[in-house]
């Protein structure tokens, strides 16, 4: 199944940080699409896999980022 989730990320200052955070979720499996910006990661991802906590991971692995909060998180219909 299908879902969405929107990061909010703390540390994020150039477009060097979008970088290696977007690389970093696109580096996992059932990533479909990650789009980010200073400030937010926006992913559509394969919930069965990968875990929300798998992207967790992957963004406070990419760097000294902190996890603020998440804006949304929905399942997609397929």
């Amino acid at each position: 199944m299908n879902a969405t989730i929107e990061i909010r990320i703390g540390g994020m200052h150039c477009e060097r940080c979008v970088k290696v955070i977007r690389e970093s979720l696109a580096g996992l499996p059932g990533v479909q699409s990650c789009n980010v910006v200073i400030g937010l990661a926006t992913i559509v991802f394969d919930a069965a896999a990968t875990s929300r906590s798998a992207l967790i991971t992957a963004i406070r692995q990419a760097g000294s980022f902190e996890i603020l909060g998440f804006t949304t998180e929905h399942a997609q219909p397929e």
